[in-house]
């Protein structure tokens, strides 16, 4: 594979990566998803869950620094508006 042709840009943010994902869901045109994330994956896939209500089932595996779902939900989503539902 020629790695050169392959434009993944230089910003690895936490921002850029949400984008990432979601303009992958889009592009497969998915409706309702359960999202999976391990590690820093965690974070991603949370960021992206608190934003779009399009995550249907969220699973965390080995998530870091976050003590629970309100925890996460104020590192990654300080929107007052946007909040973890937990089932």
């Amino acid at each position: 594979m020629d790695t050169d042709a392959l434009d993944i840009g230089t910003d690895f943010s936490l921002t850029e990566q949400v984008a990432a994902v979601t303009g992958l869901r889009d592009g497969l045109h998915l409706q309702e998803v359960v999202l999976v994330g391990h590690s820093y994956g965690s974070a991603v896939a949370v960021a992206v869950a608190v934003r779009d209500p399009r995550v249907g089932q969220l699973v965390l595996v080995c998530q870091p620094a976050y003590g629970d779902a309100a925890e996460a939900a104020e590192r990654l989503a300080p929107d007052p508006t946007v909040r973890l539902r937990r089932q």
